[in-house]
């Protein structure tokens, strides 16, 4: 091999083994980050509710301060979004709700009954409704005691219960992007 064709040779070699040394060291992360992501398992539960378990009773109120019981729903689908009044993900998946483009279920696409439950004080959850323009055809309900917390393990909002006719939990939802 003369003047041109071992030069290529040679550059063609280093070139091979810097790739190789780049895929090794890409193989290499991503071994690590498989490993890290298996210690992540804590995190996995976000709520004390369980697949097909029956939503434990909690008393939560309406704005005027009436109390109503969660049983009220019984015999329908809903979908509960878990807000809090200074949440801005809790905002924005409101305003979709107000908009009629929240997919409030991931996984089906048919519209659940809605029922709103704040974890804010009376005059807060008030005033982000009128803010966002929620009409009254959407049940606001108020955690004044902090059951969702306490009975349902829910901690961070935005939270999206969703249960069935017999108001067990069907699927759970956290957080929101738009």
């Amino acid at each position: 091999m003369e003047g041109i064709w071992l030069v290529s040779y040679v550059a063609l070699w280093v070139l091979f083994l810097i790739v190789a040394f780049v895929l090794l060291s890409v193989l290499r992360n991503m071994g690590v980050l498989y490993e890290s992501l298996k210690n992540v398992s804590r995190f996995e539960k976000e709520t004390d509710l369980e697949p097909k378990q029956q939503v434990p009773n909690v008393t939560l109120f309406d704005v005027s301060g009436r109390e109503v019981p969660l049983t009220k729903f019984h015999g329908s689908e809903v979908a509960m979004p878990i807000v809090s009044p200074n949440c801005g993900p809790c905002r924005r998946l409101l305003q979709e709700i107000v908009n009629g483009t929240a997919q409030l279920d991931p996984l089906e696409e048919k519209a659940h009954d809605v029922v709103l439950i704040s974890v804010g004080d009376v005059q807060q959850t008030v005033e982000l409704t009128q803010d966002i323009g929620l009409n009254h055809g959407v049940p606001v309900l108020i955690d004044r005691n902090q059951e969702i917390a306490e009975h349902w393990g829910i901690t961070s909002t935005p939270a999206i219960v969703i249960v069935d006719n017999d108001m067990k939990v069907v699927r759970q939802v956290f957080g929101w992007s738009s």
